[in-house]
């Protein structure tokens, strides 16, 4: 919603099913999940334990797989091949910058998790 947001439009408009702002609504969509699947992956090494006990940057092989995430959704963002076959487009300086917001808030929200299990 915030791609189609960002384009104009408003909740009492029929949302395009095409077009460019289609577009980049499908690509803020993927890419929103691999955002959520970033900050999962950070938070969810452990249990109970938390990030900073064990260190944030310690799994190389993780950092190494986020990396492939993220070029792989830049690829299908600015790639024309690309999307073209996976009607995506271009994200701008607004998206990224929302989609940036996701991956600490989902660390948050399990570190915040784990705190309360560790107190029980």
């Amino acid at each position: 919603m915030f791609a189609y947001w960002l384009s104009g439009w408003r909740p009492w408009e029929p949302l395009p099913e095409t077009g460019t702002i289609y577009r980049e609504a499908t690509t803020m969509t993927m890419a929103g999940i691999v955002m959520g699947q970033v900050g999962a992956a950070m938070a969810w090494r452990t249990n109970r334990q938390s990030i900073r006990s064990i260190g944030l940057l310690t799994n190389r092989l993780l950092l190494v797989g986020i990396a492939i995430e993220l070029a792989m959704i830049a690829m299908l963002s600015y790639v024309p091949p690309l999307g073209e076959i996976f009607h995506t487009s271009p994200l701008g300086f607004w998206h990224w910058l929302f989609l940036l917001i996701w991956p600490p808030l989902v660390l948050a929200a399990e570190e915040a998790r784990k705190a309360v299990l560790r107190r029980s």
